[in-house]
């Protein structure tokens, strides 16, 4: 019965590396495969790297390869055929992800992943990445003037947060209590806190990994162009109580309250929480500048092997845990500056400040991942020492054969899952300002990189700067929100 249940199991591990030779990820790591693309990128030669994520649309990471062919093809300013990209994928998401289930069960019952690593389950973006594949498709709507899709496309990620939110906190109880019922070391964090130092240190930066302030302020303000100021004064409510210190934040509610005609004791409690003494004084006649500022790109994961003792097999075993490390330098603020017509000097107006650390909420959501890195990783290693148990009797050459093969299942266990969207902003940053109707020479500059626009600004009316620096590109592109907008 042995010698038929390890010939068994060995053949079908074999059968599942052959057939998990079509996983890109299995072996090579993530990032690695992405390289070439981001250096591209860097670099300002987008048809490569287009082309080379148009190749992997059909491939096991399906969500992960879209979502970076579509933000690829944003930044090399194909708004059209960036949100042809996303579309598809958001619908999937939306059928996967987003209806009331969940997700921890389906997961752990992929058999691929019980005999190999987590590469092999096919990749689904986290909860802050299908915020951010909105945020970026309602950017798309707005680049091609369509505010009526940009406002749809953001109600949409005002309620992924919501539901994403309770979805994963079912998720990660029901990781847990798998962990306690099966005696799998509750306690596995404690030993980690020295490798997860600059993971713990980037998610403590942040409230939650599903809410972001840039969705919810987006939303604010296309809703204030449509004529919307309820909508607009709910979202920049939400968007202050995830970055509540943002001044441009606190200016932009102060001011919709206002034009809402709010009573003054509302108005006096937030001037109150702001340290403010008075609230913004508007002309009717001005118009607004909005900057919207994506900084870098997102570090990359990295990999680190820790040994864990499991008490229900009294034995230590190696897990593999992706981390991040942090590479990129703190947020440097974009300086702005803009002269009118026949004026001179130009006037500095105050730099932006960052309103999303997509950093942090990556940082938080791999944190709040681990009990089920852990569980996966466990069930595997229990898995593997059953494998051993049922052979140790058998006959020297079954032996051999049941050796080999936990020993393949050892090795492939020990490559961590490096996934992630890496064509992310490392933060975003705002700025906002109330100007006099007439056309603008506005100066960006981030440390020895400027560039110039010519910026018309109308009465009652939103343009928005939508300004990118990562590796040698620093690029900006004029977008108007206004009620004319279909």
């Amino acid at each position: 019965m042995k010698f038929w249940m390890s010939c068994t199991f060995s053949l079908s591990f074999s059968l599942l590396l052959a057939g998990c030779s079509s996983t890109p990820t299995l072996f090579t790591a993530y990032p690695n495969k992405m390289a070439t693309n981001l250096h591209d990128l860097k670099q300002g030669d987008y048809p490569p790297a287009i082309q080379a994520l148009t190749g992997e649309q059909t491939n096991h990471d399906y969500e992960l390869y879209a979502a970076e062919l579509g933000r690829v093809q944003q930044l090399a300013g194909d708004t059209t055929q960036s949100s042809a990209t996303f579309l598809p994928l958001m619908q999937k998401v939306e059928s996967d992800q987003l209806q009331a289930k969940i997700r921890g069960s389906a997961i752990l019952a992929d058999s691929a992943s019980l005999m190999t690593n987590d590469n092999a389950i096919p990749y689904q973006l986290n909860g802050f990445e299908i915020v951010l594949l909105y945020q970026f498709q309602a950017l798309n709507f707005i680049a091609d003037h369509d505010l009526t899709h940009a406002l749809v496309t953001l109600r949409k990620a005002n309620i992924a947060q919501n539901t994403l939110s309770t979805e994963y906190q079912s998720e990660i109880a029901a990781a847990d209590a798998k962990i306690k019922t099966n005696q799998l070391n509750p306690d596995f964090t404690t030993g980690l806190q020295k490798q997860m130092a600059d993971t713990l240190t980037a998610s403590a930066e942040v409230k939650s990994s599903f809410l972001n302030a840039m969705t919810y302020y987006l939303f604010a303000l296309s809703s204030e162009a449509n004529g919307n100021l309820n909508d607009a004064v709910v979202a920049l409510k939400q968007a202050i109580s995830i970055t509540p210190s943002n001044t441009y934040l606190q200016s932009a509610l102060l001011e919709a309250l206002q034009a809402q005609g709010a009573d003054p004791s509302i108005i006096n409690n937030y001037l109150k929480a702001f340290n403010l003494k008075a609230p913004p004084q508007i002309s009717a006649q001005s118009g607004h500048l909005v900057i919207w500022y994506d900084q870098h790109f997102i570090p990359p994961l990295k990999s680190f092997n820790v040994s864990l003792y499991l008490p229900a097999l009294n034995q230590s075993a190696s897990f593999a845990f992706p981390i991040y490390k942090k590479v990129s330098t703190a947020p440097i603020a974009l300086q702005i500056s803009l002269q009118a017509p026949g004026t001179a000097p130009a006037e500095n107006l105050p730099s932006t400040e960052v309103i999303t650390n997509v950093y942090g909420l990556a940082a938080k959501q791999l944190q709040e991942e681990y009990p089920l890195i852990f569980l996966r990783q466990a069930l595997r290693v229990t898995l593997q020492a059953g494998v051993v148990a049922s052979n140790q009797n058998s006959s020297q050459s079954n032996q051999l054969f049941a050796d080999l093969t936990a020993a393949a299942m050892n090795f492939m266990s020990s490559f961590a899952d490096l996934r992630s969207w890496l064509s992310l902003p490392d933060n975003t940053q705002i700025g906002s300002y109330a100007l006099a109707p007439q056309t603008y020479t506005v100066q960006l500059k981030e440390n020895n990189k400027k560039i110039s626009l010519q910026v018309p600004i109308q009465t009652g009316q939103t343009t928005l700067i939508w300004v990118t620096q990562y590796g040698t590109q620093f690029n900006a592109k004029i977008l108007n929100l206004d009620q004319t907008s279909s």
